[in-house]
């Protein structure tokens, strides 16, 4: 079974633990279709610890700044948004976290301004110590209703948060991190892979008797509501002992050791051949990881994603290499395969459908500097992706059943 999470070592700014990297290689090196690889969940979250920045931490309205190689401060929301629409739209966030290309007019305007700052070489933080510029709500506003019935008071954002949620302070204290003293450095970060491995109602993938659950299968679809990760690994298992156990005679008389040798075999053969020339193999990842947040996170660049697949292939056909120091750093190696691979799928993917989906979930496209719109019917299809292409398949529809919640005899 694979349970291994989602592939957090395609970008750099992510929200995974640090120790979480994926391994989705291992089901592209057995030849396992994927799904919807090309849906991911982004959003703005802290970056020296590792924390979405939703709810409360956007409700009492932070200072948003970025700072340049001088030390030059910027308030830089009001050279994006209507300076009348900051306040109501920062707490709007609270609600809205994940980016959607769906409300890139609204809240998601926070997001891409942040991109833009960082683009231009600057670091952004969120500011709990003092108030935005011209900082006043209006009265029956959203914002200072919910202040209003949450008794949220305080002349400072962070005042604000400790009195309303005080754990949200806390939490950030216990990682050493004041935000009653210092500003808090984040950005926009991959958070979840919607998409994944291609299995069916057993979770079982397409070679028999290899299973994927959690993040690893393909099956939360566009947009993911929140908290569905643990419940789907939860089901996930329980569906994959279900289908064992019910099979077991089966599995006992076939099995697939075949497909896990030639899985250990294409690694090998990866780590001998590509420990050759002088590059780091933390280089390569630096950049490509970088490369990626810049061009494939929630704006997908369609030229520069052409240019990295073109890159990215040089690696898996061997023109270009890396190396580590001794065989203790393989575990490098393997991660930046396992990263180059899930690239190059993730490139292939996009590619292959940007014409006929555009924009949709939490990523908006770009071709030659414009805007794809979304296509209305791009919900109906999951993509469907290997090395080789990807295509759009037709989603079944949702069986509603009407039942009769209580019977009385």
């Amino acid at each position: 079974v694979l349970a291994v999470g989602g592939s957090a070592v395609v970008y750099k700014d992510v929200v995974y633990p640090a120790s979480q990297h994926g391994s989705l290689s291992l089901a592209l090196d057995c030849n396992c279709a994927l799904q919807n690889i090309t849906e991911w969940q982004y959003g703005i979250a802290s970056l020296d610890f590792r924390w979405n920045l939703s709810g409360s931490y956007q409700q009492v309205v932070p200072r948003y700044v970025s700072v340049d190689e001088n030390g030059c401060e910027y308030e830089f929301l009001n050279s994006y948004i209507n300076n009348n629409d900051i306040f109501n739209l920062t707490f709007l966030k609270g609600y809205e976290w994940p980016f959607d290309s769906k409300k890139i007019n609204t809240s998601s305007k926070i997001d891409l301004a942040v991109l833009e700052e960082i683009k231009k070489g600057r670091q952004v933080f969120l500011d709990y110590q003092k108030n935005p510029q011209k900082f006043k709500l209006c009265k029956n506003s959203d914002v200072s209703d919910f202040w209003q019935k949450n008794k949220i008071r305080g002349d400072t954002p962070y005042e604000r948060l400790y009195r309303f949620n005080p754990k949200a302070a806390d939490l950030y204290k216990n990682h050493n991190i004041d935000l009653s003293r210092e500003m808090l450095k984040i950005s926009v970060c991959a958070q979840h892979c919607n998409g994944g491995i291609k299995v069916n109602t057993s979770f079982e993938t397409e070679i028999e008797g290899l299973f994927a659950i959690g993040e690893s299968s393909g099956n939360f679809g566009v947009y993911r509501p929140g908290g569905t990760a643990l419940n789907s690994t939860q089901v996930g298992a329980l569906r994959v002992a279900q289908k064992i156990s019910h099979d077991i005679k089966k599995y006992r008389i076939k099995n697939n050791f075949c497909v896990i040798n030639d899985l250990i075999k294409s690694e090998q053969k990866f780590l001998c051949t590509h420990v050759k020339k002088d590059e780091n193999v933390n280089e390569v990842s630096r950049y490509f990881q970088e490369q990626f947040s810049k061009y494939a996170g929630i704006t997908r660049n369609i030229n520069e994603i052409k240019r990295l697949k073109s890159e990215l292939k040089e690696y898996l056909d061997g023109e270009k290499t890396v190396t580590v120091s001794s065989k203790l750093h393989a575990k490098s190696l393997y991660s930046c395969y396992d990263m180059i691979k899930t690239q190059y799928a993730l490139a292939v993917s996009v590619l292959n459908t940007y014409d006929s989906l555009g924009s949709r979930g939490g990523a908006i496209t770009q071709k030659d500097g414009e805007l794809l719109d979304s296509r209305p019917y791009n919900k109906e299809f999951i993509v469907e992706s290997g090395y080789n292409g990807a295509s759009l398949i037709k989603r079944k529809p949702i069986i509603v059943k009407e039942y009769v919640f209580e019977k009385y005899m």
